[in-house]
């Protein structure tokens, strides 16, 4: 099942904004921002491109770092108008496109290439891996973070609450839509469930050179910022690839 016409609606980009504004992603800040931070590395004189930038809540960690050019897509509208409202940057662009369609860029004209927490939203993952690596420039590097599989079969999946262990482990090789209830007013949103082979032969098939794979677990920092998550301490919650163009 796919999102994307979800995601063209003003109604859910609205809702999804509202969330994010109201409840802080405490996963994302205190802990995966840095993350990402850190594999992204040096922008000085790159021009970046974020794909899928949502409502721009990253936008501010990327342009902190000072690259020439940053551009910043999004299939919702919606989100980039509150992206745009949000940075007031010289140096950066919005513009509306569907990862999962051509790009409109230019083959091999970006040097970075960042994508927070979209891939695993998507059951089509090689038209937006194909052209990402399309318009990377040789030797450019692309930073792509996902929810772990595990931590949605395990957490995310309402499912998980009735089944043993081994019955959901008998379920992490298949690729399986996930009812998320993360916004309540939209019980059909979708997470596509992908097990971490599909992302890395997917990486590997787009003649990208794959240099890390780092698996990321929730901290004692976190646990003690909310009470929740005192019992999650060291389950992987995050993926991050950083590829490098040959």
């Amino acid at each position: 099942m796919s999102n994307i016409k979800l995601y063209r609606s003003k109604k859910f980009a609205d809702a999804w904004h509202k969330y994010q504004s109201q409840t802080p992603d405490v996963l994302r800040i205190k802990m995966m921002n840095e993350v990402m931070e850190k594999a992204i590395g040096d922008l000085k004189g790159k021009i970046v491109l974020e794909a899928g930038c949502g409502n721009g809540f990253f936008i501010p960690n990327l342009l902190k770092k000072h690259p020439r050019k940053l551009l910043a897509i999004d299939i919702s509208e919606t989100l980039l108008q509150y992206a745009k409202e949000k940075i007031k940057s010289g140096i950066a662009e919005f513009k509306q496109m569907d990862l999962t369609k051509r790009l409109n860029f230019r083959t091999n004209s970006i040097d970075v290439i960042v994508s927070y927490n979209v891939l695993s939203e998507l059951e089509n993952i090689s038209t937006p891996l194909r052209e990402m690596a399309r318009i990377l420039k040789p030797g450019g590097k692309m930073i792509i973070s996902i929810v772990h599989p595990l931590y949605n079969l395990f957490v995310n999946d309402p499912r998980a609450r009735g089944e043993s262990a081994f019955s959901r482990l008998r379920r992490y090789c298949k690729i399986e839509d996930i009812k998320v209830s993360t916004m309540k007013e939209f019980k059909d949103f979708i997470v596509c469930r992908k097990p971490m082979s599909v992302y890395i032969n997917e990486i590997l098939k787009q003649g990208l050179i794959l240099k890390e794979v780092k698996e990321v677990p929730i901290s004692k920092k976190v646990a003690g910022v909310v009470k929740k998550y005192k019992n999650r301490i060291g389950i992987p919650v995050f993926v991050l690839f950083e590829c490098l163009k040959k």
